[in-house]
């Protein structure tokens, strides 16, 4: 591990149980795209524990250079819930987050 480059950051594979090394760029690449959609609908499914999940429905609001914040959508009534979440990047890297973009902002096009 001595061979890690300053631009290089230590992510978890928990699937294998080592570490892997990840380039920044694939965090930028996460962010870059992430700022192309803003204002898109998205689908969230985050992990809370070993068989657990929660599934949101929000809108892209803004993005920071560690964060990205979302605007929580009640499906049902299709208007906007009003609470804002924040995560991470490193969040959709190691898959803690999974976002699921709808095409044309319609939610039967996932």
């Amino acid at each position: 591990m001595t061979n890690l480059k300053k631009c290089d950051i230590l992510v978890a594979d928990e699937s294998r149980g080592v570490f892997k090394v990840v380039e920044k760029t694939a965090l930028a690449r996460i962010r870059n795209s992430l700022e192309k959609n803003i204002g898109c609908r998205v689908k969230l499914v985050s992990k809370k524990g070993r068989k657990k999940s929660v599934i949101r429905h929000g809108i892209i609001e803004k993005t920071y250079p560690s964060i990205f914040i979302v605007r929580l959508v009640d499906k049902d009534r299709a208007d906007v819930d009003g609470r804002m979440v924040s995560f991470s990047y490193t969040d959709v890297l190691t898959r803690a987050v999974e976002l699921g973009l709808y095409r044309n902002n319609n939610e039967n096009n996932e």
